[in-house]
């Protein structure tokens, strides 16, 4: 059975419960049209992305790669259609490290497109289900930006398809921060998942 990959990060400042974990964890071990799912969670950490992360990629060899990441100010799941080749942190990483106009692959385009129809996820998602998801095209120069750069890039060399996604704090974590608002953590799966499904088969499940 083909694999996909979800790779989520884990808990960061005062974020100490991630909700893109959750996602990751609920989600492992599924099965989208013939494809299982393998989570994998990772330490919001520059140094360990940069080095691990092409090792999980090039181990499991997914036909198509996942990234889950949370946007505190988000209120929809955001499927972002663009990676930047740079690392700038204004907030340290839980390493303490900032990282100061790194690129994140030396020698990459310093722009990539994900490598994935996106007006297929918002046909069959966002237009015909109504989930609770967009499009953006702002994904930073944090983390999740070089999650993201990192798994377009090896992505498009390798014909494969890959997609990185923001999403909202969930309700709970919105009630224990003091948060305006947060999203029900099953409206974020739903999203998440219909995109998946559509990414790999071009039709929700």
């Amino acid at each position: 059975m083909a694999t996909l990959l979800l790779v989520g990060y884990r808990e960061f400042s005062r974020y100490y419960w991630n909700p893109a974990e959750e996602v990751v964890n609920k989600l492992n071990g599924i099965v989208v049209h013939g494809h299982h799912v393998v989570g994998v969670a990772l330490p919001v950490s520059y140094r360990v992305v940069k080095r691990e992360l092409p090792l999980i990629l090039d181990r499991h060899d997914p036909v198509a790669v996942f990234g889950v990441g949370l946007a505190p100010s988000a209120s929809k799941v955001v499927v972002e259609a663009v990676a930047a080749n740079i690392a700038y942190f204004e907030d340290a990483d839980v390493d303490g490290y900032r990282a100061k106009l790194e690129p994140v692959i030396e020698g990459g385009e310093k722009v990539l497109p994900a490598p994935v129809e996106l007006s297929s996820v918002y046909k069959h998602c966002i237009r015909d289900r109504g989930v609770r998801a967009r499009i953006g095209v702002s994904v930073g120069t944090y983390l999740c930006n070089v999650l993201a750069y990192t798994i377009y890039w090896w992505a498009w060399r390798r014909g494969r398809k890959a997609l990185f996604m923001h999403i909202p704090p969930t309700n709970e974590l919105a009630m224990r921060l003091g948060m305006d608002r947060g999203v029900a953590f099953q409206d974020i799966i739903d999203a998440v998942q219909c995109i998946i499904e559509v990414v790999v088969g071009k039709e929700p499940i």
